[in-house]
């Protein structure tokens, strides 16, 4: 054989050791499900049902972090929510049905999103609905959300307190939300894998905006 082609197939195979340690000790890879139309819109617009995402486990969430923690519903078993953490122990969140405000403290807005608005699909109707994104600042990340405005925004108050051993999840869609307001805050020890990276998008391969990307 070649020596060429034996070291093609040494570095292979280091490669595939290396994943296969990674992936037994603190990584995992997940496809996003595509099968509940409230969680895929509560995505947008970091990430989408049909990504496949990289999963960091093994640590404890800080803020503003990523997560994917187990359904706090029983009759849920075996599925997962998906939120940014923007509270643990002590903290009172509250929010407008757009910004949220821990602490007494708002989250800060740094500027609008180019293209200002993004379609998302209305989980009740089937329906593209045009909403606002513009890029958030919390804990030292920034990152894209998306809100209603006006009488749309569903601006009714919510407000919770983290008890200890939990931690508040927040939907990047302020709109489409699944998170602390529906179901209050988490417990940590549910919420043991931070979403890290998008190796493909939901467009697949071809989908040059979408692929190999870092979540923040």
């Amino acid at each position: 054989m070649p020596k060429f082609m034996r070291g093609l197939l040494w570095i292979a195979g280091t490669l595939a050791v290396v994943a296969g340690i990674l992936r037994a000790t603190c990584m995992d890879v997940w496809r996003i499900p595509e099968d509940d139309a409230l969680f895929s819109a509560s995505l947008r617009p970091n990430l989408a049902a049909g990504d496949l995402v990289v999963l960091l486990r093994g640590f404890l969430p800080e803020h503003a972090d990523v997560v994917r923690c187990a359904h706090p519903d029983p009759a849920q078993a075996g599925r997962y929510v998906v939120g940014r953490v923007l509270g643990d122990a002590g903290d009172r969140i509250s929010t407008d049905g757009v910004r949220m405000n821990i602490n007494g403290h708002p989250t800060r807005v740094t500027h609008a999103c180019d293209p200002s608005t993004v379609d998302v699909i209305d989980p009740n109707t089937g329906n593209p609905h045009s909403l606002f994104c513009d890029w958030e600042e919390y804990g030292g990340t920034v990152y894209k959300r998306l809100h209603a405005t006006g009488e749309d925004a569903r601006s009714s108050s919510t407000t919770v307190e983290t008890s200890p051993g939990h931690v508040f999840l927040a939907s990047d869609d302020r709109y489409y939300h699944q998170d602390s307001r529906d179901f209050g805050a988490v417990d940590v020890a549910s919420c043991p894998e931070k979403i890290v990276f998008r190796l493909i998008g939901a467009g697949g391969w071809l989908d040059s905006e979408s692929r190999m990307t870092l979540i923040r």
